[in-house]
């Protein structure tokens, strides 16, 4: 198995290498931002783990990003 990982500022294009390299080579896909904004989500078991961990100011509901 190999393991390629792709990283990158916002809009340079991770997503459209990956999922060519995905259609070439029948790859999957792990997209660490998505799997981030489902653990964020308010209700998924590792949400409160997420909060009693690093505390509530670490999740802003708006934009869903890690601060």
């Amino acid at each position: 198995m190999q393991v390629i990982g792709i990283t990158g500022i916002s809009g340079t294009g991770k997503s459209t290498v990956s999922e060519r390299i995905a259609k070439i080579k029948n790859a999957y896909i792990i997209n660490a931002d998505k799997v981030v904004r489902d653990l964020q989500e308010k209700g998924n078991e590792y949400y409160e783990k997420i909060v009693d961990t690093f505390g509530s100011g670490v999740i802003n509901q708006e934009d869903r990003k890690l601060r």
